[in-house]
């Protein structure tokens, strides 16, 4: 296998998946045992975060329906049964065989998509049956305008423009304020790949939230990043993308007048992505450079750009970061990372 990352990935998908099966079999017996029900999402929920890293999206499909399902169960909208489970065998089992051919291929059958169409439509029928709504429920949560202004100063002439501009067409445009858990990372949640792939991403700024630590006492696991963020989009739609993580999210619905008076048209730059990933590997070398070699933050740092890398489709460099550290963990020094 020529790629590492999946390499990684698929002995832990069947882990997961392995987990899954048992917490359904248990659900067979007893449906209302909530320790079960929050056993299998979870691995359901790990197991969909894990596979966005891979042009899969037919395999990321299925499991992000299979995850609603089993959210709208957790939740208590929906009682679990029979049918219930045995569609939800069926879809983790296609996955199960979608994980040996990628072993085997690196890639899916042809026929994922349309076999991932007809499973995810049988277990999205569970949901309509129960009216249960694709979207997810929200708290409106008023913004204040100090609060409001503070967010979009963090965004540059050429954002705010682009956003303007989206305004002045008629179209959408939610800023989103997103503070992910401490420890997002242990939930199975990629704070960072979330909030790059929200839908019609405009513009993204993300600084720590508490002061940086002592060396000493910096904990790799630990997230400590607030996020702003502008999408061309619906609030609606924007709270469908970060339905699992609202209670860590503010939205707002922007209009023209928020952004002032009219700027002139800024140079064009680079991609807006492209700046965010430069200043995040800049801040990991930084961090190994000033530091004594230790292999957990080798491998914190090469996660943390591996997930960067594959969340912009570049796979060979997720796959050079990960080398990168083995070879650094391999002769205790962090030479091959920097």
């Amino acid at each position: 296998m020529t790629n590492p990352l999946l390499a990684r990935f698929i002995p832990e998908a069947r882990e997961l998946l392995d987990s899954s099966s048992t917490s359904l079999l248990a659900l067979e017996k007893t449906p209302d045992d909530a320790t079960a029900v929050n056993e299998v999402f979870r691995a359901v929920h790990t197991l969909k975060g894990s596979s966005g890293l891979f042009d899969a999206p037919a395999l990321t499909k299925l499991i992000h329906v299979a995850e609603d399902l089993l959210g709208a169960v957790r939740a208590e909208k929906l009682a679990l049964n029979p049918d219930i489970v045995d569609d939800l065998f069926a879809a983790l089992d296609q996955v199960g065989e979608w994980i040996g051919h990628m072993e085997e291929t690196e890639v899916l059958p042809s026929d994922a998509d349309k076999v991932s169409g007809k499973l995810s439509r049988l277990l999205r029928a569970h949901l309509m049956v129960e009216g249960e709504a694709a979207a997810p429920e929200t708290t409106e949560v008023a913004v204040d305008h100090a609060s409001r202004d503070a967010w979009l100063a963090l965004f540059d002439d050429e954002a705010r423009a682009v956003a303007r501009g989206a305004l002045g067409k008629g179209q959408a445009v939610t800023l989103i304020r997103y503070t992910p858990a401490e420890n997002s990372f242990f939930c199975g949640s990629d704070p960072l790949n979330l909030i790059l792939n929200t839908p019609r991403l405009i513009a993204v700024d993300y600084a720590p939230l508490h002061p940086p630590k002592p060396l000493a006492d910096y904990e790799p696991y630990q997230c400590n990043m607030v996020f702003t963020a502008l999408a061309g989009e619906t609030e609606d739609e924007v709270a469908q993308h970060l339905r699992y993580e609202m209670e860590h999210v503010t939205l707002c619905v922007l209009r023209a007048e928020f952004f002032g008076a009219t700027a002139p048209a800024p140079p064009v730059s680079a991609p807006r992505h492209i700046v965010l990933a430069g200043t995040i590997i800049a801040n990991q070398r930084r961090a190994l450079f000033s530091a004594e070699y230790a292999p957990e933050r080798i491998s914190a740092a090469a996660s943390a750009v591996a997930r960067l890398a594959a969340s912009m489709r570049r796979l060979d460099w997720a796959a050079a970061a990960i080398a990168a550290a083995t070879e650094a963990n391999a002769h205790a020094t962090t030479a091959p990372v920097l």
